[in-house]
């Protein structure tokens, strides 16, 4: 599905051009193409559908047609109670919970007796107004009693994320000298945010493995195995943890591409990180250091979001502390923070990404 969304053509449609998106609508996206569960958008005056793996095969022999169309004329049969759930969501900003899918899909579309149940989280732009409906569907069986995420839980994370892509949005229009600067730097730092709410869904309890999201934005960057040397424990992250340090290595890797090891023939990075235990608790000491990168790459650069971010942030919001230098050959940043509940398996991995 991210495939085929990427090569739609949305011009023809009510959300308009891909490259004219707002940033709210990209982070709905990729949230949703992220999901390891089905989920879909209603986005807009129409409710334009976009949706995930998991949903088109929900969707039957409405799929791949339903992609881009309003909502009302995927389900005509329909139409009249997803207008009175839109406006329900939408007029009172709570999110909305349906027992049961037979309503939308049908009871063939039911999988081994289960079916899903669905939640219509209404979905706010960098303003605070709703632009959007995020559909959410979790299976259970009819006699599980287990727990299931309260939607009240599934708001309250919407909101979170954009409050990030609103700080982020905020400090990039503050950092870029034109447009294209802009919106190229505000999609990088998106697609890195989405990439981690990934991560964060395929583990327990919301947390991450490190070197699954080092790997994960090397992977974006399309950084050469043999210029990589990846030395550290196996070590899951908390969420909040995980969220900073992906924005971090992003930055790191993004300049690496552009000015850094990645944007030289001879340039290499080594990504090390160790778990020390000293009297006063467990802390992460994480290195990215290059080599191979002449010191006039870095002569006419000035610091901006980037490294802001790196310096202040995360010592902000992870209480730990971070030195970022360039050295002659190429950045070198440390961050050391406190680990707190994450567990290391003190496995450790030497090797090349």
């Amino acid at each position: 599905m991210a495939a085929l969304v990427g090569q739609h053509d949305w011009s023809a449609t009510a959300l308009g051009p891909l490259e004219l998106w707002s940033p709210a609508l990209h982070v709905a996206r990729n949230l949703i193409l992220a999901a390891p569960y089905p989920a879909a958008l209603w986005w807009g005056n129409d409710q334009t559908l976009i949706y995930n793996d998991g949903f088109s095969m929900l969707l039957g022999d409405r799929h791949p047609a339903a992609l881009g169309r309003a909502a009302r004329d995927v389900w005509p049969e329909r139409a009249t109670d997803i207008a009175a759930t839109v406006d329900g969501v939408m007029r009172s900003r709570l999110p909305f919970v349906e027992d049961g899918f037979q309503s939308l899909f049908g009871p063939a579309a039911g999988r081994d007796g289960e079916f899903p149940t669905f939640s219509y989280i209404p979905f706010s732009d960098h303003e605070g107004i709703v632009r959007g409906l995020l559909l959410e569907g979790h299976y259970r069986t009819r006699s599980d009693n287990a727990r299931m995420v309260p939607a009240a839980e599934l708001q309250r994370h919407v909101r979170n994320v954009l409050a990030v892509v609103r700080s982020m949005s905020r400090r990039t229009a503050a950092n870029s000298r034109s447009v294209e600067d802009f919106a190229a730097h505000l999609d990088g730092r998106i697609n890195a945010f989405a990439r981690t709410q990934s991560v964060l869904v395929r583990f327990p309890q919301r947390s991450a493995d490190l070197e699954t999201l080092v790997r994960d934005e090397l992977l974006d960057q399309a950084a050469d195995d043999a210029r990589v040397i990846l030395k550290g424990p196996d070590l899951l992250l908390d969420g909040k943890t995980a969220e900073v340090m992906a924005l971090a290595i992003h930055e790191l890797a993004t300049n690496a591409t552009k000015f850094g090891a990645f944007a030289h023939p001879r340039g290499g990075v080594t990504i090390s990180w160790i778990v020390d235990t000293p009297a006063s608790g467990r802390r992460l000491h994480f290195e990215w250091r290059e080599s191979g990168v002449p010191l006039k790459s870095f002569d006419a650069r000035e610091k901006g979001y980037g490294a802001e971010l790196i310096e202040r942030l995360v010592p902000y919001e992870l209480g730990g502390m971070t030195s970022l230098e360039f050295p002659t050959d190429g950045v070198a940043c440390t961050i050391e923070i406190p680990l707190g509940g994450t567990e290391a398996s003190g496995v450790t991995i030497t090797g090349r990404s």
